[in-house]
């Protein structure tokens, strides 16, 4: 079956909430009735619990982007079904506090959990593969202000997309006959006239049309709508999160800060000591940032690079194998153990747990030359992880990733915040996202303030370190 169509689509993703539902209390069934028969405990609720396993592992799921079966790979899913696994039973746990009779022995629970994870992870093996069955990968061509800028959407494409093959990528000659037979274009730094012409084009011949947005473009759909008369008219709100919004996330902020440092501080300790014996520095390090509306702030990181890292350099992004980072250092920073001491930021109110990654002033002045909306990021507080953190690369460009802090500054919600910590938990076991830049360094407009006079570690801490983004 070629192309997805919107009732093949919905029909399938029906099939895989019902099945994983059915799953879910299954596990649930069966480990009470082993409970019952083999424990002689008969105190559980079972249509309470039921009804209750089923609402979980529906939220769960969803919120932790399990349903996304086939759209993701297997790998994310299969975390994600764990994810959703310890959420289901965190809730299930609770129930007595609420007069619903669960399951009285702990390993009742564990079992049920353990089912649960293994029906569940059948689950996401079979699925996934059924999707690609019923939806097989569609030809695509991407097409862009240059050639070079269609080669990198296409490289992106090609390794993130499950829906799109990529059969060609060309830049804008206006000519779309000579085009191969494809089912979908994907637009990628077009003039306004371009994309017109070749939306247009793909309405004529009934493909399906692909845009990546300018960055003006990200809040269309959160604008308000009204008219002039018989003119329509798109108001945009402002960048920023409204008061309601900000006490919300504060509270949040103190609340997860307190849980982290609480269950990290004796790891962190140790680890702190073994970077002391490493060097006799000073294991903190101390950076000025830039969080929201420019306030400068000092950043609090375990070292990880050796002393005197910038001094012939000047400030430096840290590259893939980078000699400056100690082994210590390269633990640290694939486990990114370096940044739990930033909680302490959060604490203080300088940070929030989600949010865009703070910049040093010096790369922030370089980027905003080459993309002025780069500033925009500086609406909100800077944050431990953020999308672009999770999202992107230590080598991703700042056009593109200014596009993923758009996205979270207009969307910013509690439940996006909770996705994105949980994706930040999968990235984690990822080392790809730790490693420094590979190849040669992107090029920028030249910096007006000297790197001498730049950013400078504060005293009495010497050297200076990276930021991993």
């Amino acid at each position: 079956m070629r192309g997805h169509h919107r009732g093949t689509g919905g029909a399938f993703s029906a099939a895989a909430v019902l099945v994983s539902l059915l799953l879910s209390v299954s596990a649930l069934i069966f480990g009470v009735w082993a409970e019952e028969r083999l424990l002689g405990a008969g105190t559980v609720n079972i249509r309470q619990s039921v009804f209750f396993t089923a609402v979980f592992t529906l939220l769960a799921m969803e919120t932790a982007g399990a349903y996304r079966v086939g759209r993701r790979r297997l790998f994310e899913v299969a975390f994600s079904v764990l994810v959703s696994v310890v959420a289901i039973h965190l809730g299930m746990m609770a129930l007595p506090f609420f007069d619903v009779s669960y399951v009285q022995s702990p390993y009742t629970a564990a079992a049920v959990a353990g089912a649960q994870l293994l029906l569940l992870c059948v689950w996401a093996v079979v699925f996934h593969r059924l999707y690609f069955y019923v939806f097989p990968r569609r030809a695509a061509v991407v097409v862009a202000d240059s050639a070079e800028s269609a080669a990198h959407c296409a490289g992106k494409v090609s390794k993130h997309s499950r829906e799109f093959e990529v059969i060609l990528a060309t830049d804008w000659n206006g000519y779309f006959e000579a085009l191969p037979a494809h089912e979908a274009v994907i637009a990628y730094n077009l003039e306004p006239g371009a994309r017109v012409e070749l939306r247009e084009f793909c309405l004529r011949s009934s493909l399906d049309f692909c845009v990546i947005p300018e960055l003006w473009e990200l809040g269309v759909h959160k604008s308000f709508s009204f008219q002039f008369g018989d003119l329509p008219v798109l108001r945009f709100r402002r960048l920023g999160l409204s008061w309601e919004q900000r006490a919300v996330k504060r509270a949040a902020d103190i609340l997860l800060s307190l849980c982290a440092l609480a269950v990290l501080s004796l790891p962190v300790s140790l680890l702190a000591l073994a970077v002391f014996l490493q060097d006799r520095r000073n294991p903190i390090f101390a950076q000025e940032r830039l969080t929201r509306d420019s306030r400068v702030f000092r950043l609090y990181k375990l070292r990880t690079m050796v002393p005197g890292a910038e001094e012939h350099t000047g400030p430096t992004l840290a590259a893939y194998n980078d000699p400056r980072v100690t082994r210590l250092g390269r633990f640290l920073r694939l486990t990114r153990l370096d940044e739990t001491p930033q909680f302490i930021n959060v604490l203080k109110g300088d940070m929030s747990v989600v949010g865009p990654r703070p910049e040093r002033l010096y790369f922030h002045t370089l980027y905003s030359l080459k993309v002025p909306e780069f500033s925009h990021r500086l609406s909100v507080k800077a944050g431990i992880t953020g999308m672009a953190h999770v999202y992107g690369r230590y080598d991703t460009r700042p056009e593109e990733r200014i596009r993923l802090d758009l996205y979270y500054i207009l969307h910013a919600s509690p439940l996006l915040d909770i996705k994105i910590m949980i994706e930040t938990a999968r990235i984690m076991l990822s080392r790809s996202y730790a490693e420094g830049l590979k190849g040669a360094r992107p090029e920028f407009p030249q910096q007006q303030e000297p790197p001498e006079t730049a950013d400078r570690e504060p005293e009495p801490a010497s050297g200076a370190e990276m930021e991993r983004v």
